[in-house]
């Protein structure tokens, strides 16, 4: 055993020295924990007994023998429904049948073994532990039927947020906002890892949000929301793992097809569309078609040894969008495939592929924006990529090594009605000042061309001792490196953006104002970050200790960039830029099960745990010069296009500016922190009957640290304020009623110059926040 181990903590150097290929996920999250005690009828343990696992998610059969102490441990079970056997001579077999394991669990199944006076086996069945009384962690497990069966929007903002204390940032009614991030909140954390295959979508950019899952793939989905263990990253917010489904030994599939609007029930249109909407002018709804198509497929390749699995989605709604004259699609398509090889009895790889994009080809219409011409086309195609290894070496030792690569291409183009348009028609945007409303010309605020890029490694060794300290324990290590680049094109068509004036309906157009840009150009950022974790279950007759720790380590680099040489501004480079700063964290992870009752079926939680937030390219905002401006560089009065060529030539504005933006003089706090969250948990449950349980949980969560932009002003232009008093009307709104009061506004003045930094540091505003929820 020592050897094993001496051999795993080998590959963890070798890996950590040489950075393995590029790489993403978690360690510990595809996998559930299966283990227990084997003992006689009067209570002696039993070494040596075999304990065979079986099920259609396991490759041929899993083999344990339990120790001196009469413990057996699976300590890599896939999520399925599984059967168990015990054999020791001179005892009866015993079989468990139906025992339920879900990924980041552990499922303890204690065996008490007869005397053969014959030959016979004893099976039970249908009696599968739910409660965890290994681990102080909060969350569910969304299975199969749970996800098909619950009355929700297709998507993990609608599937997840029924669990207690998540809820979605903003409603989706029937799924008509699949094809736009919701956002969801747990336990007062906006933050959240989303993980697919326990790989995490994510970007430095903060693009992982907009990664819409392939719902048909799902064998579950695995939330956790609060006392994660240090194995696990980010802010605190739920750490949700889509579990896909994976061949087997037989070809099996399914396949779904949904619709509902205009054509599918008659009375659609007139049922909902209510007095007080017809007299805003709505006389359809917004929703006239939303179709889901899902089907997916598994099998083998060769039996226990080598399985396959794909599936496919093609999810697309049609919309009404008041204001626009033509519908408003939008579309999601999903491509998943994977493999899993089996090496041998103690390895096996696995990979997969699955693949993403978002088509809206009008994104921005509306009332203000009512010509196709004047939209983007959005498209944000997604692939992620990863490998996975995974070895028992030998009874006590288990390593995991897992390597990815993602990539977020996000083009927001010109639409293809302004695209198609001849090279005479195609002119800046032209907007009216008066009425508020777009006139023509392709999309105001630009066309953009972004890619996010994360490769990341994560290793971890898992080790199990017994009787040290009076305790059964498992270690797990593990460390983790990703690295993240990205870039932002940015383009204004003609570099230009037209301004009128009008009368109040829209008539009688005249030149107003032109904004100037400092396109094309294109943002970089680079960031990395490293990570170790160290962790500890002790396991005594009754009470089970958790005690864990993980460390961070993140930085980021602006590169040498580019930005101007368009119409009005030569081309400027920008010097690489190091960010002042790096986080360097420490958070203990720490917890206590207590069983109340002997047979751990009611057991009481507590834990502490603190997590830090994951860097983003945005806390480099403050200093980087090669800024983004959607209102324009500089505003100019217009004369007009007097020469009618689309182009604002010398002699058609004033050449002096009326205002000018010019990069500020930021900078970032060299002793900025983390923004970190403090959370305690006490929990109670309790197993009612089979499969069934019951849970009370308190939580309460201090929000520290936050980052804020703080505005200081420039050294000739300090920001001050000065005050004026006016008085209010009242509720009545009646002026000399005897309801009125004075308030007082404050007008600021001077140069925004920010120091971007933690509340708390001289910052005004209140810098924590807390959350409570039972």
């Amino acid at each position: 055993m020592k050897r094993a181990f001496l051999r795993a903590i080998a590959v963890l150097a070798l890996l950590f020295g040489v950075g393995l290929m590029p790489a993403s996920a978690q360690t510990g999250q595809m996998f559930g924990e299966l283990v227990g005690k084997v003992t006689d009828a009067q209570g002696g343990v039993l070494p040596g007994a075999i304990v065979t696992l079986s099920g259609p998610a396991v490759m041929g059969t899993q083999t344990a023998i339990t120790n001196a102490s009469g413990q057996y441990r699976f300590p890599a079970v896939n999520t399925g429904t599984y059967k168990m056997t015990f054999q020791l001579a001179g005892f009866s077999d015993l079989v468990r049948e139906g025992i339920v394991v879900p990924v980041r669990s552990t499922i303890t199944v204690d065996a008490t073994m007869k005397l053969a006076s014959l030959q016979e086996t004893v099976t039970v069945t249908g009696a599968s532990p739910v409660v965890d009384v290994e681990n102080t962690k909060v969350g569910a497990r969304l299975d199969q039927e749970l996800l098909s069966s619950v009355p929700t929007s297709r998507t993990i903002f609608g599937s997840t947020t029924v669990l207690p204390g998540m809820v979605m940032g903003r409603q989706d009614p029937g799924g008509l906002n699949a094809a736009t991030s919701t956002g969801m909140v747990a336990h007062g954390q906006s933050r959240y890892n989303l993980n697919y295959y326990g790989v995490t979508a994510d970007t430095p950019q903060d693009y992982g949000s907009m990664y819409y899952m392939d719902y048909g793939s799902a064998e579950e989905i695995s939330v956790d929301t609060a006392a994660m263990g240090a194995e696990i990253g980010g802010g605190g917010g739920a750490n949700i793992n889509v579990v896909p489904k994976s061949g087997g030994n037989s070809v099996k599939g399914d396949a779904l097809y949904s619709t509902t609007g205009r054509g599918v029930w008659n009375d659609f249109s007139g049922n909902n569309i209510t007095d007080p909407l017809r007299a805003q002018g709505i006389t359809d709804p917004s929703l006239q078609k939303l179709y889901d198509f899902n089907a997916s497929v598994g099998g083998p390749f060769v039996k226990d040894r080598l399985w396959w699995f794909g599936s496919i989605r093609n999810y697309s709604t049609v919309e009404n969008v008041p204001g626009f004259p033509i519908v408003f699609d939008s579309n999601l398509r999903n491509y998943t495939t994977s493999a899993k090889y089996q090496i041998n009895k103690n390895n096996q790889f696995s990979a997969f592929w699955t693949y993403n994009r978002k088509f809206q080809p009008h994104r921005g219409a509306g009332i203000a924006q009512p010509n196709p011409i004047g939209t983007l086309n959005q498209q944000s195609p997604k692939n992620l990529f990863n490998g996975n290894w995974t070895s028992v070496m030998g009874q006590n030792t288990f390593l995991e090594v897992s390597s990815s690569y993602f990539h977020m291409h996000w083009p927001s183009r010109f639409s293809d009605e302004f695209l198609a348009l001849p090279a005479a028609q195609q002119h800046s945007s032209t907007f009216n000042n008066t009425t508020k409303i777009y006139i023509d010309g392709p999309e105001p605020t630009g066309s953009r061309l972004r890619d996010a890029y994360r490769q990341q490694t994560n290793v971890g060794v898992t080790r199990y001792l017994d009787e040290l300290i009076g305790a059964s324990h498992q270690l797990k290590l593990g460390f983790e490196n990703w690295w993240g680049w990205g870039t932002d094109g940015f383009d204004i068509f003609n570099d230009t953006r037209l301004r009128y004036n009008s009368a109040a309906d829209g008539s009688n157009l005249v030149p107003f104002e032109i904004f100037a840009y400092n396109t094309p150009l294109t943002q970089e950022t680079k960031m990395r970050n490293f990570a170790a974790f160290a962790q500890d279950r002790l396991t005594y007759p009754r009470f089970t200790l958790n005690v864990g720790v993980r460390w961070s380590y993140y930085d980021g680099q602006l590169p040498e960039q580019t930005g101007g040489g368009g119409h009005w501004f030569p081309q400027v480079t920008y010097p690489a830029v190091k960010a002042p700063y790096a986080w360097n964290t420490i958070a203990p992870r720490t917890g206590v099960i207590w069983k109340i009752t002997e047979d751990g079926k009611s057991v009481a939680k507590a834990a502490y745990s603190r997590y830090y937030e994951p860097m983003y390219t945005g806390e480099m905002d403050a200093i980087n010069q090669n800024i983004i401006q959607t209102g324009g560089v500089a505003t100019y009065t217009w004369l007009g296009d007097k020469n009618g060529n689309g182009i604002v030539d010398p002699g058609e504005y004033n050449p002096v500016p009326k205002n000018v933006f010019t990069p500020k003089a930021n900078s970032i706090d060299p002793n900025l922190r983390d923004p970190r969250v403090d959370e305690i948990l006490f929990t109670f449950q309790r197993e009612l009957v089979n499969n069934v349980s019951f849970s009370a949980s308190w939580i309460q969560r201090w929000f520290n640290d936050q980052t804020i932009d703080q505005d200081r002003g420039g050294s000739a232009s300090p920001i001050s304020y000065s005050t004026k008093v006016v008085t209010d009307p009242g509720p009545d709104n009646l002026a000399n009623s005897g309801d009125e009061r004075q308030l007082t506004f404050y007008n600021r003045s001077g140069v925004d110059v920010f120091f971007h930094t933690n509340c708390g540091n001289g910052v005004s505003v209140k810098c924590q926040q807390q959350y409570r929820g039972l």
